[in-house]
């Protein structure tokens, strides 16, 4: 059952709020600097609707995942999954709704090719603090060209996946990366419509919208259908984001931000924060107040949650407390069974952060449910390991939810 015990729908309806219009114009006005510092006004300003909607049918992603994270505090309500190299389901505003596919690099030299971060670079995920769920994806390109460092938090304050990006030239080339969304917001591909807000991309579904924003900012946006009007699309046929469309409605929408060009001596750093909230307006709001302070003061703040978890309950025992690995290892696993619990419905632990199979699993309809589902043979797991690492509270609040929320009359 959803943590909720309600049944979820997923809307194609199309909203327009005044407030974004006004929002633009603030953050758009002729001769205006760039917020963060970005690129100058030579923004191409998307315009129009992408054509060929709704695009393709949409999927999940796998369910072997490489890491995972969420803050330790009830007011970030986001949760985050990586796997292949690139950020896959997050899940927002309970820990049983997805709505993203993916969320990828393309790098491009503008002439001979245009790569897909997930597949035509191999991958390695780096665990940076043996003691928090924080973690490092490097992906090398196949072809020697280049390298993308990605590492993931989230903003311990509000509903924003923050990520920390680097690409590197490796061969003297110069190559120009894109960021590549995809959501599936409300948990399913379908009926997610995008806009662009100035320099930044925001999308809705019903209740949940999302928010993109770079800093420094994108050079271009747009948003389009998938497999016929998205970015990936465009640069495959000439290595150039010839198409900027404003919006895309009730589609598979995938949304495109042009980054600074990666050349030799100077990489390409900019810190990317998909945020999210019941419109469009909040979730940009969100993203804006997380990019105001810098990456490392969020990574230190996210870290410092986990690190005092950890003192919380009882030190690893002594079968694994002096080898660093099998320390780690089970710090993680700790860590991990503590990331699966809702932070609305408290007590909710679901099964897995995962859609099993997702990568064939058809998300076009809302209500696939996955693993993100809570199962009361799963809780007593989760329940006792919980009490024999020294969180009782954890396993009691699971006894209370069993109780109160799952257990029916009869």
């Amino acid at each position: 059952m959803s943590v909720s015990s309600r049944p979820r729908r997923s809307s194609l309806r199309t909203r327009r709020f005044a407030a974004l219009a006004a929002l633009a114009m603030a953050v758009s006005l002729a001769g205006a600097p760039p917020a963060f510092g970005g690129p100058s006004a030579s923004l191409t300003p998307p315009s129009g609707a992408a054509p060929g909607g709704p695009g393709a049918s949409s999927t999940w992603t796998t369910g072997a995942k490489d890491g995972l994270g969420t803050s330790t505090t009830i007011a970030s309500k986001v949760w985050h999954t990586l796997t292949q190299g690139v950020l896959t389901e997050v899940y927002y505003p309970t820990v049983d709704v997805a709505n993203v596919q993916d969320l990828q690099l393309i790098v491009t030299d503008g002439a001979t090719f245009t790569d897909l971060e997930r597949n035509a670079t191999s991958h390695k995920i780096v665990l940076l603090d043996a003691a928090s769920l924080t973690y490092q994806q490097v992906d090398t390109a196949l072809s020697g060209k280049y390298r993308i460092e990605k590492t993931y938090i989230d903003d311990p304050d509000r509903a924003s996946v923050l990520l920390s990006i680097r690409v590197r030239s490796l061969d003297g080339g110069t190559y120009t990366p894109y960021v590549l969304y995809n959501p599936s917001l409300n948990n399913s591909g379908m009926g997610d419509s995008g806009d662009a807000v100035g320099r930044s991309l925001v999308a809705h579904d019903g209740t949940v919208a999302s928010a993109l924003v770079a800093k420094p900012e994108f050079a271009k946006i747009s948003s389009g259908f998938s497999g016929a009007s998205d970015g990936l699309t465009d640069l495959a046929t000439d290595h150039h984001l010839d198409w900027t469309y404003k919006t895309a409605a009730a589609g598979n929408l995938v949304q495109t931000g042009q980054l600074a060009p990666a050349s030799p001596g100077h990489p390409t750093d900019v810190t990317l924060a998909l945020s999210f909230g019941p419109t469009e307006t909040a979730a940009l709001s969100t993203a804006t107040a997380s990019l105001r302070l810098p990456f490392q003061a969020r990574q230190n703040a996210y870290m410092n949650g986990w690190h005092e978890y950890l003192k919380s309950i009882s030190a690893p025992p002594a079968s694994v407390r002096n080898n660093v690995a099998l320390r780690t290892q089970y710090n993680v696993a700790v860590m991990t069974l503590k990331a699966h619990e809702d932070k609305t419905y408290r007590g909710a632990n679901i099964a897995s952060l995962t859609v099993p199979w997702g990568q064939a699993i058809n998300a076009d309809n809302a209500g696939v449910g996955g693993y993100h589902l809570v199962w009361a043979r799963d809780l007593y797991q989760v329940a006792t390991a919980q009490i024999a690492a020294g969180d009782s509270a954890a396993a009691n609040r699971s006894l209370d939810y069993l109780f109160n929320v799952q257990q029916k009359p009869d």
